[in-house]
């Protein structure tokens, strides 16, 4: 499961009509003008009155205040989001905010990444399929994986300031 790509015209309108709530943006999976997963653009709806990348282009919303057109936003700002999935799934993570100041103590740690915003360590956590929770810590665009996160205890954690522990709960 990721953020929600758009590959066409039709495909725009149906998001835009069926949003749950119409008075916010929402994040999409476009990333330095190009899907989270690097492929390339077939249809684009970036607002002609503004800069596609004002905001370094690392994450775009579908903004309501230009009519549901695209504009890149700084990544750490909180959104409501759309994702989708591949067909043939019958599973996926919902991230949950655990707690805040807190993350895993390194010997917890499956991996750890550089980042820019809290989506891209999402979409590490879910593109690896040992992951079931993780960790941003945004001062220091630090992304802590781990794994078997429900039954760990608490020992595993230490205080940290300005970081967030998130878990993903299996969804059928």
């Amino acid at each position: 499961m990721h953020l929600v790509y758009i590959g066409s015209e039709d495909e725009q309108e149906f998001l835009v009509n069926n949003f749950p709530v119409r008075d916010f943006d929402y994040w999409i999976g476009l990333s330095s003008v190009t899907w989270l997963d690097g492929s390339s653009l077939t249809y684009s709806n970036f607002a002609a009155d503004s800069h596609i990348i004002s905001n370094n282009g690392m994450c775009f919303v579908i903004n309501r205040d230009k009519s549901y057109q695209w504009l890149d936003d700084d990544c750490n700002i909180e959104h409501h989001y759309i994702c989708e999935r591949e067909e043939g799934h019958t599973s996926f993570k919902n991230f949950r905010l655990l707690a805040s100041n807190v993350a895993h103590i390194d010997a917890y740690v499956l991996s750890s990444f550089t980042v820019s915003s809290m989506i891209e360590c999402s979409q590490l956590c879910l593109t690896d399929v040992r992951c079931s929770c993780y960790t941003f810590i945004a001062c220091e665009g630090l992304c802590l994986l781990g794994e078997e996160c429900l039954a760990t205890s608490t020992f595993a954690f230490e205080r940290r300031i300005g970081a967030t522990f998130y878990s993903a709960l299996l969804e059928d």
